[in-house]
């Protein structure tokens, strides 16, 4: 009875469950039917007038776009898709509702809205800051956009290109796109039109700030003129814009404190519009406002923010890079040289993907325009050089000469280290796998193959004799008997007695010097010396891959163990037939050791 109450419970609860799922999605279909039902005028009403944080933004745009594609409206469209791709959730959203646009707009054969598609393409990218694949599809906008006569779009398209002239440094190009911008929109009477004409002379502002200070301050009081025609959220963010580029002006007056306050007035405003490149930039100059009131750790903590920003998003640019200049000169400054050279180096990353980056954008926009040649590398360079030499001390720069040569330094030990276990490797492998004889470099070989090579070498010897007008010292039984002699020597390891001179071996050879060295010389390919220490060096190879012991040794003594007369000659030696130092070989072998 107890199990089939609760089966009819568990039954019941399952069609509650259906019913409430259905009557939920239910109740949003009927929502979103509703909010079909308005006007588009009524639609686009609220979203003009309200943030895209509010709950029920999305259920309008969502009406608006149905609403639209069912009239096959494309203007309508335009606006919904331009909505999303603003506000999309993350880049894969906003690309898909771009690429959409595009694909409606090649269908319908519409010129202007296929320029209008490219532009909103070129928008994703550049808030993705993948500068040359904007750059691209702003280029086809301007070319749609010039065939028609919608002069509004084309000037987005031209502010667009300002916009990337400026990310990459060229700010006179830049203001000179700004500046026509800028000039087209002051004569227009619509909302979109001052929007148009507050962000050109904002970035013109931006620009004077590297060209012409003064220039810059006069953009001001027009800005705080013209932004109270602004709606209510759009003027929150604006204003916020503006009170970043006054905290810019200010930090550069050297009225530190009111930078501060200006910036971080802007930050909140700017963090919350999504925009993660202004919202760095306000890092780095309230890091930069600190450090001037002298509180460095409090200033280092936001210069770890822009760091940051390049490790999660791999995004910096020319503004940004300061922040490194920075947390250099405060870790040299606490004599912390681990995280000094780290940053050093995370420095020189930055700067060459820039470097990368820029390179490929100059070249596009070479390409594209012949009456806008780029300028000269070293016109560019003086520039730079000049903003840093404003905004540096004195102190700063030889810190900046002292690094360089750090980091010169370790690129170069880390250069020859390289170069030194590539030559070790290829040494080990030789002695490995190679069969060529002790004329050559030193390979451990089987005593008896060593013998029957003696039959070789003599025969070479005749064979560099036989043309010889002059006869030779020694017959070639003398030869052979010699050779024998010197494998027994070899074999006895004598030459390990470091007293030994060809004289006293000649005479434990029942032979002459004169003799002796000849053999060596033409049998052995070497001079007496050099077949010693060959003989040495080989035995030596032999022990320290089998007497972990002996590579315990100082180098004195492994050159006493093995008949040197002292360090040095062994060192010259083991470098003549290895190309190592004794003492690498054997870090080398240990670390090889620890590896297995």
């Amino acid at each position: 009875m107890r199990l089939l109450t609760l089966d009819i419970l568990i039954e019941f609860v399952k069609k509650y469950i259906c019913f409430a799922l259905l009557l939920f999605v239910s109740s949003l279909g009927w929502a979103q039917n509703t909010l079909e039902k308005q006007s588009f005028e009524a639609l686009g009403n609220f979203l003009d007038n309200h943030k895209n944080t509010d709950t029920l933004y999305f259920d309008y745009l969502k009406a608006y776009e149905n609403k639209a594609q069912k009239n096959d409206d494309l203007e309508k469209i335009f606006y919904a898709k331009s909505k999303y791709i603003v506000h999309g959730a993350n880049f894969n959203e906003r690309l898909r509702h771009a690429q959409e646009l595009l694909k409606l707009s090649i269908k319908k054969q519409d010129v202007k809205y296929m320029g209008l598609a490219y532009n909103k393409l070129a928008l994703v990218y550049y808030k993705e800051r993948d500068m040359e694949q904007s750059l691209h599809y702003e280029l086809l906008a301007e070319k749609q956009l010039a065939k028609t006569n919608d002069l509004y779009n084309l000037n987005k398209s031209r502010y667009g290109i300002g916009s990337i002239y400026y990310f990459v440094g060229n700010y006179e190009k830049a203001l000179s796109f700004f500046t026509q911008t800028a000039n087209y929109y002051k004569n227009q009477n619509s909302y979109n039109d001052l929007r148009g004409y507050i962000n050109s002379i904002q970035y013109k502002a931006k620009c004077y700030q590297f060209l012409k200070f003064s220039e810059s301050e006069k953009i001001f009081d027009t800005l705080n003129s013209i932004n109270k025609k602004l709606k209510e959220h759009h003027f929150e963010i604006e204003n916020a814009y503006l009170s970043l580029l006054k905290g810019q002006n200010l930090y550069i007056q050297k009225q530190y404190k009111a930078s501060l306050e200006q910036v971080q007035k802007a930050l909140p405003v700017i963090k919350g519009n999504d925009d993660f490149a202004n919202e760095h930039l306000a890092y780095l100059y309230i890091g930069k406002n600190l450090w001037q009131l002298n509180e460095k750790e409090a200033a280092v903590e936001q210069f770890k923010k822009v760091d940051f920003l390049y490790d999660e998003k791999e995004y910096s640019d020319l503004n940004l890079l300061e922040a490194y200049d920075y947390l250099i000169a405060y870790y040299k400054t606490t004599n912390n040289l681990k995280t000094q050279l780290f940053y050093t180096e995370k420095l020189l990353t930055v700067s060459n993907h820039l470097q990368k980056q820029y390179k490929g954008l100059s070249n596009v926009l070479h390409t594209k325009y012949e009456t806008t040649k780029l300028e000269a590398s070293r016109d560019h360079l003086q520039k730079e050089l000049k903003i840093q030499m404003y905004r540096k001390y004195v102190i700063l720069g030889i810190a900046a000469v002292v690094i360089v040569f750090l980091v010169s330094c370790l690129f170069y030990y880390k250069k020859k280290q390289k170069a030194l276990r590539q030559k070790y490797e290829l040494f080990t492998q030789q002695r490995l796998f190679s069969e060529l004889s002790t004329t050559h470099i030193v390979i451990p070989e089987i005593k008896q193959l060593e013998k029957e090579n003696n039959q070789k070498e003599l025969a070479v010897y005749n064979n560099n004799n036989s043309n010889k007008t002059s006869k030779t010292s020694l017959s070639d039984k003398k030869t052979q008997e010699l050779l024998q002699k010197l494998n027994v020597f070899e074999d006895n390891q004598a030459y390990l007695n470091s007293k030994i001179t060809i004289n006293s071996l000649a005479k434990d050879l029942n032979t002459n010097s004169k003799y002796l060295s000849e053999v060596i010389n033409n049998c052995k390919g070497q001079n007496f010396t050099n077949y010693l220490n060959q003989l040495r060096i080989k035995l030596i190879l032999t022990q320290f891959d089998d007497n972990k012991k002996l590579r315990k040794l100082t180098i004195s003594a492994i050159a006493e163990e093995f008949g040197f007369n002292n360090a040095r000659s062994f060192s010259e030696a083991f470098f003549k037939v290895t190309g190592l130092k004794p003492s690498y070989y054997i870090s080398q072998l240990e670390k090889d050791d620890k590896a297995a």
